[in-house]
């Protein structure tokens, strides 16, 4: 019964509801308030039960919309089932108009969502790969033999509930088939019928004993025919059984070694593969951690994903960016060690400076002892002492982050670093600078250098 859980008198009114002919066709709607009380209430396998039974009794695509939107937020922030989650927001989308509220709202989301579900199964599957990977050749053959077996046994219970499913709706269509049945009865129950049936019978096929091969005149030429029709004349059954048997054998050891194949294909055995497959791992964590924090709001998880992404890949291309994340997410901001990492390795980063820039404090003094080095600076810039002028030009951007002078610390840089044929470095300053002073008015100048550098 789905009503135990919300309370006696709750669960009354509502089977009371569900029960009476005048609200036969309000059922959908009767089934979403019982979810939505039991959602209330904290019972959330029940209140998913109850939403389900709307979204099949629905008689519209809103309430279905409606229905499934419910189940999703359900797994989405309740259970924290992404997967399912996600599933549940593409079926709400499937069944949502476009002008319905929060169509946009709920399109992020299950963008979102799957976004979040590939790089979770990114995981998952590198992870299971790297453990195959460190086994002996016939460890991982029997390993990989049971996952087949394991695989195929869950796609073989899925096509079985699938079929079970098929066979209630054509049981529920054919309930109301008076050919079949009468006033809801079987119909060797109705003599009417019966005898109406006999004649039939009789009329197409004259009186026939009850015996096998009724529909032959001559049992044995009836035999031989039915063994024609079937192409299996002259074949003995037992011989028969047999080759089909090894056929099937064959067939199935086949399909066992191509799948064994393809899944060995897979696992990351040598150097190389290894190294593709981390990399995998190192994209997908920082992505999880993004979804987290950026499109989830989810503090703690955001947190635990980027702390193990610096734990596994300490040296990861991410780095700057994790530390930046970490240090804003940390609750004790007075002692924050990621903070303290970023600006130290990373002293002239946007992350550094966008840290930086949220606790100093810019005075007259401040602004005045940026325009004294940045005097000195242009200077030494102008002599061409490139190397000392780089570090000069390195130190007064550390230093004066939040002055007016900012800017042109940042484009002096710029250009010492054209002249020190670091590329990599130039562009990667050029496209910090384009994010770090979107106002400047020195925009329009790096925005041509940069074009340049990528022609």
């Amino acid at each position: 019964m789905l009503g135990n859980d919300i309370g006696t008198n709750a669960t009354a009114n509502f089977l009371k509801m569900l029960e009476d002919r005048k609200n036969i066709d309000l059922k959908d709607k009767i089934y979403f308030k019982m979810g939505e009380a039991k959602e209330k209430n904290g019972n959330y396998q029940s209140a998913i039960r109850a939403y389900t039974q709307s979204v099949r009794l629905a008689s519209d695509k809103n309430q279905s919309a409606s229905a499934y939107l419910k189940i999703a937020e359900i797994y989405h922030s309740k259970l924290q089932n992404y997967e399912s989650a996600s599933s549940y927001y593409d079926s709400t989308l499937f069944n949502m108009n476009v002008r319905m509220p929060r169509f946009q709202e709920i399109t992020d989301k299950a963008s979102s969502l799957a976004d979040f579900v590939k790089y979770q199964r990114v995981l998952k599957m590198e992870d299971s790969l790297q453990i195959l990977a460190a086994m002996n050749p016939l460890a991982l053959e029997t390993k990989i033999e049971q996952m087949i077996e394991k695989e195929e046994a869950k796609s073989l219970k899925i096509r079985e509930e699938a079929q079970k499913l098929i066979q209630i709706e054509k049981n529920k269509a054919q309930s109301g088939n008076s050919g079949s049945s009468i006033a809801g009865g079987w119909l060797f129950y109705d003599n009417v019928a019966l005898t109406r049936s006999r004649s039939v019978f009789i009329r197409k096929w004259g009186k026939r004993t009850l015996e096998d091969n009724w529909r032959r005149r001559n049992r044995e030429t009836g035999s031989i025919a039915f063994k024609i029709e079937r192409g299996i004349a002259g074949q003995e059954p037992e011989k028969d059984s047999e080759a089909l048997k090894m056929k099937e054998s064959a067939k199935r050891m086949a399909e066992l070694e191509s799948k064994k194949s393809a899944m060995i294909s897979q696992v990351p055995n040598t150097p190389v593969k290894l190294a593709i497959s981390r990399r995998k791992q190192e994209e997908a964590y920082y992505q999880l951690g993004k979804i987290y924090r950026l499109q989830f709001n989810e503090i703690e998880n955001a947190q635990r994903t980027f702390e193990t992404l610096l734990a596994k890949f300490p040296e990861t291309d991410y780095r700057q960016e994790t530390l930046y994340f970490l240090a804003l997410m940390a609750k004790n901001q007075e002692n924050n060690p990621y903070k303290t990492a970023l600006i130290e390795e990373f002293p002239f980063s946007t992350y550094a400076r966008q840290i930086k820039r949220g606790k100093i404090e810019v005075t007259a003094d401040t602004e005045s002892n940026a325009e004294q080095d940045y005097t000195v600076l242009y200077k030494e810039f102008k002599s061409g002492n490139v190397e000392s002028a780089l570090e000069k030009a390195e130190t007064g951007l550390f230093n004066y982050t939040g002055t007016s002078l900012e800017d042109k610390f940042a484009m002096l840089r710029i250009m010492l670093l054209a002249k020190s044929n670091n590329q990599t470095t130039y562009r990667i300053a050029l496209m910090d600078f384009m994010k770090s002073y979107p106002t400047s008015n020195l925009v329009t100048r790096v925005s041509d250098m940069l074009a340049a550098l990528t022609k």
